[in-house]
């Protein structure tokens, strides 16, 4: 016996068992109820979502013969039940427009719809991917979908909304289908397969879900093709490996070093990826994907992953919607270029291209012997006239005394968000002579090289003394960003008790019977 493909075995039998479309369900079944059929409805939606399988129902609930008339639980046993369900009724036609586009091919079908059906109260006729149809073979339809025989039904299933005219849209009642939720596809799936006795993990299920990007159809076709891969299991290593997923560790590491604009670290991660031979789209889609939660964590604050956390704290919003941008167009173009490893390749470049610390000028001779852990770097910088004053003339004190001092000097220096947020995020610790240490833990004072120049650059248009710049790996948290937000979160909580203890504001609320909207109340500047 040949195998039943696992969309097929599972279609939906009625409606209780379709999943993710109860408003439209709840539409059709409502004017059956009423006795006030449609016999005119557009169900629109993307691939696999039901279009087909919500038509075939209708069919079985108008002419299920259990019940005396139209019903909304067809029992699925009588006659007429089981011809739809088989393809074999004469009183339900499923009619290909994209195989029959012609006009000949309609004024055949609409030659018939004089004729009342056979064996059933209606004859339903299914026109599939209705948008296929040519300007005549609409025009034809007009007359028969405004004044209907009270016997018929039309059905039209398309994908392509956009492309129906409305002469014939506002003749029909319009139904769109939604795509389904990863949430609702993988317990559709996790159903299906404990029913089949296949064994599964849930990181599985949650891949293929994503996967099918809201078609159940098509995650029921790719997990036969898993099941076939894996001999009768279904694991995230097979689908991960079917579908060639990159490892998120990597996909981690190269934002990173295209924020840091680093190009050799970049392609070095490339590399690394070419190894698994992975498909371009794929590694495109997976960039994207990972751009998308780090722009909605900026904006948000609600990922709970640390490297998504990582790079938006160092990267600024502006430029992350950059990186979208141009991975996205990648994506769309990727047809145009010569071969595919072209394509990413240019991508990245371009990603590098327009990273905002590409445009500070290195003007640190030693900028290239920067470390990464305890490093000395040293900077030409000069004192204001006021920091001048502060010097000691043993000069064991320069510049800076306090975490007040050093956070005062840093919000005067004109920095992008970039350096802003690494140099930001260090604090003061003390200072030896011309020796100044900065403290920070490890992953915060692995600063680029490109960063520190423009800090250096800022730097040099306020002093003019040779410093040496010293990072400790320690962890700190009077840096001035930290101190930043301490402040502005105190001056929130001080506005918010004077509004809320005022008591003028007290009695107008209470003879108003109001309240206060939270987040409402801002601090004065």
């Amino acid at each position: 016996m040949s195998y039943e493909a696992l969309a097929r075995k599972y279609r939906p039998k009625n409606f209780k068992e379709v999943v993710g479309q109860q408003h439209v369900i709840q539409t059709i079944e409502n004017s059956i109820k009423s006795k006030k059929i449609l016999q005119s409805i557009i169900l629109s939606g993307t691939r696999g979502v039901g279009k087909t399988t919500i038509a075939r129902i209708i069919a079985k609930c108008l002419n299920c013969t259990s019940n005396e008339e139209p019903t909304i639980s067809p029992c699925g046993e009588c006659l007429n039940c089981k011809e739809v369900v088989n393809g074999r009724s004469f009183d339900f036609l499923e009619f290909d427009a994209a195989t029959n586009t012609g006009v000949d091919a309609i004024r055949n079908l609409l030659n018939e719809v004089e004729y009342k059906p056979s064996n059933s109260r209606f004859k339903v006729y299914l026109i599939d991917e209705v948008h296929m149809l040519s300007t005549s073979s609409f025009n034809a339809l007009l007359k028969t979908l405004e004044e209907p025989p009270k016997h018929v039904i039309f059905i039209f299933a398309t994908t392509e909304m956009n492309k129906i005219p409305l002469t014939v849209k506002s003749r029909c009642i319009q139904l769109n289908l939604r795509s389904l939720s990863e949430e609702e596809i993988f317990s559709q799936v996790s159903m299906i397969l404990n029913k089949e006795n296949i064994k599964f993990d849930e990181e599985s299920l949650s891949l293929i879900a994503n996967y099918a990007s809201g078609s159940v159809r098509d995650a029921l076709t790719f997990t036969d093709q898993i099941i076939a891969f894996g001999d009768g299991m279904v694991s995230h290593k097979f689908v991960e490996d079917f579908l060639g997923l990159i490892d998120k560790e990597l996909i981690f590491q190269l934002i990173k070093e295209i924020i840091k604009g680093d190009g050799i670290a970049a392609f070095s991660v490339v590399e690394d990826i070419k190894k698994i031979s992975p498909d371009v789209n794929m590694l495109l889609k997976e960039i994207m994907s990972f751009l998308h939660q780090v722009s909605l964590h900026q904006i948000l604050g609600t990922s709970s992953q640390e490297h998504v956390k990582d790079i938006a704290n160092q990267a600024d919003e502006s430029f992350v919607q950059l990186l979208y941008e141009i991975a996205s167009k990648s994506y769309e173009k990727i047809e145009i270029y010569s071969n595919a490893q072209e394509c990413i390749e240019i991508c990245i470049l371009r990603m590098i291209a327009f990273n905002p610390l590409l445009s500070v000028v290195d003007e640190s001779s030693n900028s290239k012997e920067i470390k990464k852990k305890l490093t000395t770097k040293s900077l030409n910088i000069g004192l204001d006239k006021k920091i001048q004053k502060k010097i000691k003339k043993d000069n064991s004190n320069l510049l800076f005394e306090t975490h007040k001092d050093w956070n005062n000097f840093f919000s005067t220096l004109k920095l992008s968000p970039f350096t802003r947020n690494y140099f930001g995020n260090l604090s003061f610790s003390h200072i030896k002579a011309n020796n100044l240490f900065l403290k920070g833990e490890k992953e915060q004072i692995d600063i680029p090289e490109r960063a520190f120049n423009e800090f250096l650059d800022a730097c040099s248009k306020k002093i003019n003394i040779k410093l040496l710049i010293n990072f400790i790996e320690e962890k700190h948290i009077n840096s001035p960003l930290k101190m930043m937000e301490d402040d502005k979160k105190e001056k929130q909580t001080l506005a918010e008790e004077s509004i809320q203890n005022n008591d003028s504001v007290k009695a107008f609320i209470n003879r108003l019977d109001g309240k206060i909207v939270d987040g409402s109340i801002k601090p004065t500047k």
